[in-house]
């Protein structure tokens, strides 16, 4: 297609359905500033622990909501508020209270808190899934072992105003007023508005012992509310991923921002404006991947192994009977994860096998390990993950590819017709895949990098991911690329 025909179809595409994007609308921000950082996985098996960081990177003082959530079922384990002021920083660490028991949080920032930071550290809780507090119990299993790996979401609740003369401080230099951590979060309300884009975040997961760290960024997401959601009354469901309302399209519907394949314009640079009926489909909509690819490395020779972390941060909220609207409307399957077939590939990009047997990552947290000859339920080589599922392959390094709805691997077949989708409100199809976010981890020991010395060698890489939007139930098919 010439240059000019793909921009008349953009710009009818525009004109016709609305896709060209908004300002405001849902969005993930390349540069890794927003409203909403995902942190795919902590854990704190096999003696590692989990340091990780939240950044605001402005002129407002900010408060950030960090809820740590258990890597089964997504049940909250800890929620605490973080009062950053101007160009802050807050850092902590997530390590085991004991070898048989969960995780807790410690800190040595002097950032206020809510609640405050013990230099014992904060345990995280079996009350967010056992049914001790207030959220009903599910269906297990209910010790705190469940706290030991999972996932972190940050979300910006409110940026702080604080007023001389009637004038907004907003630029320095300027006066900061005294901070009382015992005060802060009730003498702020009044004082509250919001931003985008305000935070930053870093994490690394770190084996003191064996000089092991896997560093990576958590995937932030703009955009996503234009009203503070800050409450001086704390509560373990909110502020949530279900409170996205920053842009609304026809009939009050929330946008968002999605760049991907279009089955019938091909792949466009402008990213889709795409409308949904609630706020946690247009955060589900920019996580959509209906393909994922990453490489693998387990050559003996180099003691190397390799996992993945498969994170579905919006899973929950479509499958778990505490979240409001949990099953209702035409989106209620996103949650499900039916079907996803697994190819894999050597390093001269010969297709070795398929594996039509499908992929099922039943978890919120999923640990894809590649490990031969391992025992049935052994625990994943490189972060020790419970929540895993091993894979064998054919090869000693190479890459897989998980294919949602088979097209991309090309077995055959049609499209799940929406078992794998997210329904576009006004359109019978939408987007194919599923929300996620992860990475792949792997590890090299070197028994001998000098007479006596042993070394590690450790790296983490994002996943790469496609996506595809069909305006009607076609074959997705003609995404493959």
């Amino acid at each position: 297609m010439r240059h000019q025909d793909v921009a008349n179809a953009i710009a009818l595409a525009c004109a016709i359905a609305g896709f060209c994007a908004p300002a405001h609308a849902v969005n993930i921000d390349p540069q890794g500033r927003g409203q909403v950082l995902l942190y795919p996985y902590y854990t704190v098996n096999s003696g590692q622990d989990t340091y990780f960081s939240v950044s605001n990177p402005t002129v407002y003082a900010q408060v950030a909501h960090v809820r740590f959530l258990e890597g089964r079922a997504g049940r909250p384990a800890l929620d605490l508020d973080v009062h950053l002021t101007a160009y802050d920083s807050w850092s902590a660490a997530i390590s085991q209270v004991s070898d048989a028991g969960g995780a807790r949080l410690t800190t040595a920032d002097a950032s206020c808190t809510r609640p405050a930071i013990p230099a014992t550290g904060l345990a995280f809780t079996a009350s967010g899934y056992d049914g001790s507090g207030a959220l009903a119990a599910d269906s297990g299993p209910h010790d705190l072992t469940r706290t030991r790996e999972g996932f972190v979401e940050v979300i910006e609740s409110a940026a702080v105003e604080f007023a001389e003369g009637g004038t907004v401080l907003t630029a320095f230099p300027f006066e900061i007023p005294p901070i009382d951590c015992a005060t802060i979060f009730s003498s702020i309300v009044g004082h509250i508005g919001v931003i985008g884009g305000g935070l930053t975040g870093s994490a690394a997961i770190i084996k003191v012992a064996d000089g092991i760290y896997y560093p990576y960024l958590p995937t932030a997401i703009d955009n996503f509310t234009s009203v503070p959601l800050y409450t001086e009354t704390m509560s373990p469901l909110q502020p949530s991923l279900q409170q996205a309302n920053s842009d609304t399209g026809a009939g009050g519907h929330l946008v968002a921002n999605v760049f991907g394949e279009n089955a019938s314009f091909g792949t466009l640079v402008t990213p889709y404006a795409l409308q949904f009926d609630t706020g946690i489909d247009a955060v589900s909509a920019v996580l959509m991947a209906d393909s994922l690819q990453n490489d693998y490395l387990i050559e003996p020779g180099l003691g190397a192994s390799t996992d993945w972390v498969l994170t579905f941060p919006t899973r929950r909220f479509y499958q778990d009977p505490i979240y409001p609207g949990y099953n209702d409307g035409a989106n209620s399957g996103v949650g499900l994860f039916e079907r996803s077939d697994a190819a894999f590939y050597d390093t001269e990009g010969n297709r070795l096998t398929v594996d039509e047997e499908t992929i099922r990552p039943p978890y919120s947290t999923n640990v894809i390990s590649f490990l031969r000859g391992a025992a049935a339920g052994a625990r994943s080589g490189v972060f020790g993950s419970s929540l895993t599922r091993n894979y064998a392959p054919p090869a000693n390094a190479g890459t897989m590819r998980l294919d949602v709805e088979r097209h991309r691997t090309g077995l055959g077949g049609t499209s799940g017709q929406g078992l794998h989708s997210l329904q576009v409100s006004g359109f019978g199809a939408g987007l194919y895949g599923f929300p996620v976010v992860g990475f792949m981890a792997y590890n090299i020991v070197n028994a001998n990098a000098a007479p006596g010395k042993l070394a590690n060698y450790s790296g983490t890489f994002a996943h790469r991911t496609t996506a595809c939007f069909a305006q009607t139930y076609l074959d997705p098919a003609i995404c493959f690329r």
